[in-house]
């Protein structure tokens, strides 16, 4: 088979979600959000009352959850309050 020759025009950009919120994706980031906001939160307290426990690799691990979740979660919210730089667009769609 063949390899189809590329030209500039033939390449299609991507399509863009105007003006739809990707539902999906919001949740993900809130839930994302939520969990690490938690794990952090029972690690800090774990860490505190029991040296010994798993304090540390909780509040780690929500560290690790809670990042990508508030950066999405911050971006959402920007978008649907209108601010300008900030669309749905910039919300990776799963």
């Amino acid at each position: 088979m063949e390899a189809e020759r590329l030209t500039p025009g033939s390449l299609s950009a991507p399509t863009e979600r105007r003006g739809e919120r990707p539902s999906k994706a919001v949740w993900l980031a809130l839930a994302l959000f939520s969990a690490g906001l938690l794990l952090i939160l029972i690690g800090v307290i774990l860490h505190f009352t029991d040296p010994e426990a798993y304090g540390i690799a909780l509040f780690c691990l929500g560290g690790v959850i809670f990042i990508p979740g508030a950066y999405y979660s911050f971006i959402a919210f920007r978008a649907w309050r209108g601010h300008r730089g900030y669309s749905y667009n910039d919300i990776p769609d799963y």
